[in-house]
């Protein structure tokens, strides 16, 4: 069914044309390059986003495929059948990256136009063209894992993101730190990381790590394929004993009532935000009552200054470059941005699956020249409305 969809040719059709328009905005930037100059570049770029892709495909595809059953209570009607853990682990898998395989597979003959530019060689091609298939695929398991064990999308995509940094990220800076007044960093910092295949697929970086005995590309490829493998098996055996619910413990209650004076503060305090958010709009109150949401921001922009800190403590000349400014500023810009576009729209999406009709909600203050009278019987109204649910 997923793959005689529309959405399965427009996304292959829509790959071809975002790669040639990239290569083609390369190719006709200015400037004296040689062919192998030019073949080069246009290979790298698209190699980067290829990269770039794979890495991130599980995010957007499979990390709420296994959550979004069990919240719409789905899940359990395929166990009431013949099917076991890994059946519908594998099943679901294949529909959803069936997608991220196509646009990934699409590009393939793009990024080879540059082979017959004689600037890229066949090895280097399909070293690339390796990670990146691999790297889909661990992605695509990261997020499978993480719908296995999460209910909610949000938490689901949060833990999908910070596994994948993890292991792409914090796993060779700690290499880097501990590498620092050695000859070589240990292998074991950079074996388990997707982003080392992918930095030592082309040809120069191959070569030197050939070259200083440090070659683990290929046990990288096979470490990280092997991790992929683990992340579904893991999903198969946790599926089958998460989608039932399941009693409430005394501690359990207590941590949960616990949490939601934290969250939402004390009986005097929600009533204060209470009132005070209603007046400007109900679905505001509704939506941004949660104190924790604003913690977290600061958290994002905490880690971010620590991070910047341990960069100017390590390297302060290379952290003060200009490139190391931009990136930066690219990156939380991005980061908020995608942040705020999904906090504004994910409220809603919630309560159209449960059948609250946040369209009411917002509509209740979409006029301003009712009356107060009106306003207050809407806030009552919908304050009553979600204390029953």
């Amino acid at each position: 069914m997923a793959s005689r969809r529309r959405a399965a040719y427009w996304t292959r059709l829509g790959a071809v044309l975002a790669a040639l328009l990239v290569g083609g905005f390369i190719m006709l930037l200015p400037g004296g390059r040689s062919t192998q100059r030019l073949g080069a570049t246009l290979f790298v770029a698209l190699s980067v986003i290829a990269f770039f892709y794979s890495l991130l495909a599980g995010i957007f595809t499979t990390a709420d495929c296994l959550s979004e059953e069990k919240r719409e209570g789905t899940l359990g009607l395929l166990f009431l059948t013949d099917l076991k853990g890994y059946d519908i682990v594998f099943g679901k898998l294949a529909a959803t990256s069936l997608n991220a395989f196509y646009g990934m597979l699409a590009i393939f003959p793009v990024m080879a136009i540059p082979l017959l530019a004689g600037g890229v060689s066949g090895a280097e091609f399909w070293r690339v063209a390796l990670v990146c298939v691999n790297n889909l695929f661990f992605s695509l398991a990261v997020g499978m894992f993480s719908s296995a064990i999460s209910k909610d999308e949000r938490k689901a995509v949060v833990l999908a993101f910070l596994i994948l940094a993890f292991f792409t990220v914090l796993i060779p800076l700690a290499g880097a730190f501990q590498a620092r007044g050695t000859a070589q960093p240990h292998p074991i910092f950079f074996v388990p990381c997707p982003g080392f295949g992918c930095v030592t697929a082309f040809d120069d970086p191959y070569r030197a790590l050939k070259a200083s005995k440090f070659d683990y590309f290929y046990q990288s490829i096979l470490c990280v394929h092997g991790m992929a493998w683990a992340f579904l098996l893991a999903a198969g055996l946790i599926v089958p004993r998460t989608w039932q619910d399941r009693a409430e413990s005394a501690g359990q209650i207590r941590f949960r009532e616990r949490w939601g004076r934290w969250a939402h503060g004390s009986a005097a305090t929600r009533l204060a935000v209470r009132r005070r958010l209603l007046d400007l709009n109900p679905f505001y109150w509704l939506a941004g009552r949660d104190r924790t949401k604003n913690l977290l921001v600061w958290l994002f922009v905490s880690i971010g200054a620590l991070f910047w800190m341990w960069g100017l403590w390590c390297y302060p000349t290379d952290w003060k470059e200009g490139a190391a400014y931009v990136w930066t500023a690219l990156s939380a810009h991005t980061v908020l941005k995608y942040w705020i576009a999904l906090e504004a729209s994910r409220r809603f999406g919630t309560d159209r699956r449960s059948g609250a009709q946040p369209e009411r909600a917002g509509s209740l203050s979409a006029s301003s020249g009712q009356s107060r009278a009106s306003r207050a019987i809407s806030r009552r109204r919908l304050s009553s409305f979600h204390s029953q649910r």
